[in-house]
């Protein structure tokens, strides 16, 4: 198993080394994986590197010296574009042509020859019309969370792969598969459950462009009215949403009705076999209910048969059905 360093400023591959030891954890999270290689050569932080039997990349974000080993603590490769920018507002039409925009004019040809990154390709596959726009914070924001945000509220996902001296991002929809999860079957085991509680029933919105309030319903078939009186609806709290823009409000309501959960933290393993992505989405039998949830994260070590799966929230799937 060779993991391959590629230069942080041309991505061209300047060595490769055996793997000793690794814990990899690609994630929605932002989390920090591990590699152990001999310390006969050492890389430099912000060098990618790439793992050719699990498909990894990643970005070196600190390196530990111990005799004759070298351990590599590696951010996810979406973190590249986490640089905390200033927002200047602009119109589009598509989102996927937005975010390639975004990364042309600020990572692939920036003018400050330091943090350009010219080996990146990046394409817009598919056109998903949206006005949608980064989260800011005291006028700032970073690629990578509007990427994120893109993943989760409109499907349109980033997606990296390399060759000799490129890094290409093909940005697209996704349709993510279903997979089915029964903890009655001996293939998957639960390491760590927690359980909470918290439903929101009603939500009242102000939008502060125009000064609109409305009234939105969760019904028991999952779906969202904004009329009176609202028939069906599930017991929960009333909660209000202050929303900028008037085009978002909708995507804020259904964002906020989706994070209803009664399980913040299901963790189980199963063998390597059984193929996951991160955001497949996942059909769970547990306590004889069937509840909705996504792939959040994946952990795999060398030499282990089995991987582990984190769940994102943990969403009873409408109406409210025991299995028989």
């Amino acid at each position: 198993m060779q993991l391959f360093i590629k230069d942080r400023k041309s991505f061209a591959t300047k060595f490769s080394s055996l793997i000793l030891d690794y814990e990899i954890k690609p994630s929605i999270y932002d989390t920090v994986s591990t590699y152990t290689i001999p310390n006969e050569n050492l890389p430099n932080e912000g060098d990618f590197v790439f793992d050719e039997d699990t498909g990894f990349l990643g970005v070196i974000s600190a390196i530990e010296t111990e005799r004759q080993i070298a351990i590599l603590s590696v951010h996810q490769i979406h973190t590249i574009f986490s640089r905390k920018m200033i927002y200047q507002s602009a119109s589009y039409t598509y989102l996927e042509a937005y975010l390639k925009t975004l990364i042309d004019n600020n990572f692939t040809n920036c003018t400050d020859t330091f943090y350009a990154m010219p080996f990146l390709n990046v394409t817009a596959l598919t056109s998903t019309a949206s006005t949608m726009t980064p989260d800011v914070e005291d006028y700032v924001y970073s690629i990578s969370s509007f990427m994120a945000k893109a993943r989760r509220l409109k499907g349109v996902f980033c997606e990296f792969e390399i060759s000799r001296t490129q890094l290409g991002i093909n940005i697209t929809t996704r349709a993510n598969p279903v997979k089915n999860i029964d903890f009655s079957n001996p293939s998957f085991y639960i390491t760590e459950q927690s359980i909470s509680s918290l439903t929101v029933s009603k939500i009242t919105s102000y939008c502060e462009e125009n000064s609109q309030v409305q009234n939105w319903t969760l019904l028991n078939d999952g779906t969202i009215v904004n009329t009176s009186p609202a028939t069906g609806r599930v017991d929960g709290e009333w909660t209000t949403l202050i929303v900028n823009k008037a085009a978002e409000v909708q995507d804020r309501v259904n964002d906020e009705f989706a994070k209803n959960y009664y399980s913040h933290n299901i963790t189980f393993q199963c063998p390597l076999s059984y193929d996951f992505k991160l955001y497949d989405n996942l059909q769970i039998k547990i306590d004889n209910k069937i509840f909705t949830s996504y792939v959040a994260q994946m952990r795999r070590w060398k030499n282990s048969k089995v991987q582990e799966i984190q769940c994102g929230e943990l969403q009873v799937k409408y109406p409210y059905l025991d299995l028989i």
